[in-house]
């Protein structure tokens, strides 16, 4: 596998597992049940993608190693009600906003390259999908919690 083609897998992967502990912790720290079922929901699917997409690329001599890594927040997360009615929900929605343009970045950067592997480009399409449809269903349950 070409090294550049390997380098853009690899901030990839290591994207998604950056995403798949930070929405692990943004639900840990939710107290909606359903939203934080979305949100484990999508760390799981991060971590699926992971796993699938190793065991693809490894029958092309692709090695990835799982790293320990921590998502840096600029600010503690505080999911709770010390928000006005106008704030609330909105650091949810920030974190969602910039995890989708981050993750379509990232495997366009791979899809848009030349890279000669059709079942790969198709799971890989699957998943942006899937992924972006999950953040827009954590987007709505989000933006539910506070509509009453």
């Amino acid at each position: 596998m070409e090294a550049t083609i390997a380098e853009k897998f690899h901030s990839l992967l290591n994207y998604l597992l950056y995403t798949k502990v930070e929405f692990e912790i943004v639900a840990d720290e939710v107290g909606d049940s359903r939203l934080r079922t979305a949100l484990y929901g999508f760390s799981e699917e991060s971590d699926i993608y992971i796993t699938e997409l190793c065991a693809h690329l490894q029958s092309l001599g692709f090695e990835y190693q799982y790293q320990h890594i921590l998502p840096v927040i600029s600010a503690p997360i505080e999911l709770s009600s010390s928000f006005t009615a106008n704030e609330k929900g909105n650091e949810l929605q920030s974190i969602c906003a910039a995890s989708e343009k981050s993750i379509t970045a990232t495997y366009y950067d791979i899809l848009n390259s030349y890279f000669p592997f059709p079942v790969i480009r198709e799971i890989m399409t699957y998943q942006l999908n899937t992924l972006r449809s999950i953040l827009d269903k954590i987007c709505f349950l989000n933006s539910a919690r506070f509509s009453n």
